[in-house]
């Protein structure tokens, strides 16, 4: 029950952060062009159709929803990744399992950790941004050419994005 509360938590908490984000940024936009949203103002009254910051509003709006599918992907890269590649794969920077550590790879040349047991990509000029990190996710044979230790093939290009959004994130 109580992981369910922390659940249930954890998503309010979410929900509150983004509504204050919401709140700061559009407090902001009012700022940055010099207009007190919270006066009344003869001409227009509080009526959102004669509001003359309905574009901030919906600007704001925007802005703020445009950052949450990130953050929901990861969530679901998250449990993706559990389900596909912790078996043997680790998140904690320099704990290795059957395969490498997986912290902070976005950016990295392939091969390069001091990992001793794999060494398909040794040596390999493979930078893992996100259009290789998919490649890789979906056929490792496919991608370096030759076998490889690595088993899981994701074929759902969105499950691949979801599980890339989570490495980006950790």
């Amino acid at each position: 029950m109580s992981g369910a509360f922390f659940e249930l938590f954890q998503l309010h908490s979410d929900f509150l952060d983004f509504v204050l984000a919401f709140v700061r940024f559009e407090a902001n936009l009012c700022s940055l062009i010099g207009f007190d949203p919270f006066t009344r103002h003869a001409n227009f009254g509080y009526h959102l159709e004669n509001d003359p910051m309905k574009s901030i509003h919906i600007a704001a709006a925007l802005a703020c929803i445009s950052f949450l599918p990130a953050a929901s992907m990861a969530d679901d890269g998250e449990k993706l990744f559990k389900k596909n590649c912790k078996k043997c794969h680790s998140m904690e920077p320099g704990k290795h399992a059957i395969g490498p550590s997986l912290a902070g790879i976005i950016g990295k040349q392939a091969g390069q950790q001091d990992f001793k047991k794999y060494k398909a990509l040794k040596g390999s000029d493979v930078m893992w941004d996100e259009a290789n990190l998919s490649a890789w996710i979906e056929n490792p044979k496919k991608f370096i050419g030759k076998a490889t230790t690595m088993v899981v093939k994701v074929k759902k290009a969105e499950d691949r994005e979801a599980i890339i959004e989570y490495l980006k994130a950790n």
